[in-house]
């Protein structure tokens, strides 16, 4: 009998995992069978045991792909040599791009990344806050840089700015997908068109404005 290799057992647990993460982003977690992931695998029911003893630990996997590599190092990777400014506005816009080019999956994973870390603190928490805190962290030392270059008002708290940043594009993200498939292009288009103008009024104001 062939012996089964190590990469032909990684291989099975990839494509199982992928299964997963299709049917976990249209459906969510609850709504999900191991048989679903096993079909959808085109594994046996009884052979996806074998590489995930149970749903949670697909879950995990799922999560744990989803927080993987990271935010905190998307930001850093983009337009490492513009002026901060323009480094923030580079970073809205590869996230909408980003979001568009997935047809608004990766917004549902993010949001499903964020909800289970809140409703599994021991669990999964310190992940999602781990990754959550190296984006804040990279978005801290932009915003800084910005203070200092005197295009980002001082006046600005750099964390809080950064926590708002941060939640306003989560929230264009549940946004656009409220308004549906159709209109996801058109959402992202204008409530990002807002942000971007929005970080391009950060400059210090002119002594005596309000």
């Amino acid at each position: 009998m062939a012996r089964v290799t190590q990469a032909h057992l990684d291989a099975r647990r990839e494509d199982i995992l992928e299964a997963a993460q299709n049917l976990f982003l249209n459906r969510g977690f609850n709504n999900v069978t191991m048989q679903d992931i096993a079909t959808e695998a085109g594994i046996s029911a009884g052979a996806i045991y074998r590489y995930y003893p149970g749903k949670d630990e697909l879950v995990h996997a799922y999560l744990e792909r989803c927080v993987g590599g990271g935010p905190a190092a998307l930001v850093r990777e983009i337009a490492p040599e513009a002026p901060p400014l323009k480094r923030l506005i580079a970073i809205a816009s590869a996230v909408q791009g980003m979001w568009l080019e997935s047809s608004g999956d990766q917004i549902i994973s993010d949001i499903q990344t964020k909800m289970a870390g809140i409703r599994q603190p021991d669990d999964i928490g310190p992940m999602v806050r781990d990754a959550r805190e190296q984006l804040f962290d990279a978005l801290i030392e932009i915003i800084e840089a910005g203070q200092r270059a005197g295009e980002i008002d001082p006046k600005f708290n750099a964390r809080a700015l950064a926590m708002s940043l941060n939640a306003w594009v989560a929230g264009i993200g549940v946004e656009a997908l409220e308004s549906g498939e159709e209109q996801l292009e058109e959402q992202l288009e204008q409530m990002f068109g807002v942000l971007i103008e929005i970080l391009n009024r950060l400059g210090p104001a002119a002594d005596g404005a309000a």
